[in-house]
């Protein structure tokens, strides 16, 4: 069998080149699409405003993280810069109480010394004061003899005042009989 001689192209074909195309679709300057590319470009259209919107809102509450991510920066350096003088602060305070610490214990030591020699000088002191009342006792009976001692030496005065008075009174009478005597022994 022959080979069927290649069919010519009628003219519908070049109408249907026409109509859809080298690829067999439709031209898309076809009228036909005109209504669904207008369509779609006003769907692209909705789509593209609605992306722009959608990036300049993304846009902004980018610049506003930042913004905030930068005020939180700063005020996380300004916590930072507190801690540090707290910190600080904090080892001062803890410096100075264990400075306070060693006096209060050395305070305690030797507040313990004194209390220790206190009582050991207590003893001693409650011996001395022992020994002055012994001695205050002693002084007492002294002075109460001495008292009794002088009481008798102005008796004792009294009694050699009236015994020389009966002395110098006795001599008296005894010149006047030794005179009179005399005087009788002379006379006669």
């Amino acid at each position: 069998m022959a080979d069927p001689p290649p069919e010519q192209p009628s003219t519908s074909d070049s109408v249907d080149a026409h109509i859809f195309g080298e690829g067999g679709g439709l031209r898309a300057d076809h009228p036909l699409l005109r209504r669904a590319q207008e369509a779609l470009r006003s769907q692209f259209e909705a789509n593209r405003s609605r992306l722009q919107e959608e990036l300049r809102e993304k846009a902004n509450a980018l610049k506003q993280a930042k913004a905030k991510r930068e005020a939180l920066g700063v005020e996380l350096y300004g916590f930072q810069q507190n801690l540090a003088k707290l910190q600080l602060a904090l080892e001062q305070t803890h410096q100075t109480y264990q400075v306070i610490n060693r006096a209060r214990e050395q305070c305690e030591e030797q507040l313990g010394q004194l209390r220790q020699q206190m009582a050991a000088e207590e003893g001693d002191t409650k011996g001395e004061r022992g020994r002055v009342e012994r001695f205050q006792l002693e002084l007492d009976r002294l002075g109460a003899t001495l008292k009794q001692v002088e009481e008798y030496n102005e008796a004792m005065k009294g009694e050699i005042a009236v015994t020389r008075r009966a002395a110098y009174a006795a001599e008296e009478a005894v010149q006047k009989l030794e005179k009179a005597k005399m005087e009788q022994d002379f006379s006669r």
